[in-house]
């Protein structure tokens, strides 16, 4: 989950997304510590607020239900998409290789039951996360 008002710079609680851009940002992105292929499911947290509400107005219990983005994306290219909007050099082509480490939920009950839902679209939630952290620095 990600957007404003997240825990930048405190390590103990950011989440990757927040972590990684604020180490964009300051140019502190050791690759020996990422796995390129590494995948993570980034949830905007309207959407996951927007959502808690919908499933709470269903009359009959659907759980368990997941919900997340549904678009996973690697953190390799999480750092290019964020060195591209933060007008920052890629800091390196090379990172470790390691076994695939996958989080990514399945949203088919969900979609299911909420077909009208919208979910920000990645791109419109970084977007929004990058104004907030830049206002919150100024």
């Amino acid at each position: 989950i990600y957007g404003p008002y997240d825990h930048f710079g405190k390590k103990e609680r950011s989440q990757v997304l927040p972590n990684l851009m604020e180490k964009v940002i300051l140019n502190k992105i050791d690759k020996s510590l990422i796995n390129k292929n590494v995948i993570r499911d980034f949830t905007y947290a309207e959407d996951v607020v927007r959502a808690m509400i919908e499933i709470s107005k269903v009359k009959r219990n659907l759980s368990p239900i997941n919900f997340s983005y549904g678009k996973p994306i690697s953190l390799k290219d999480l750092i290019k998409i964020l060195s591209k909007k933060l007008n920052k050099k890629y800091p390196f082509e090379k990172f470790i290789e390691n076994k695939t480490d996958s989080k990514v939920l399945d949203n088919k009950k969900f979609d299911y039951f909420f077909k009208k839902f919208k979910r920000t679209s990645f791109d419109k939630g970084l977007n929004q996360t990058i104004r907030w952290y830049k206002n919150e620095k100024k």
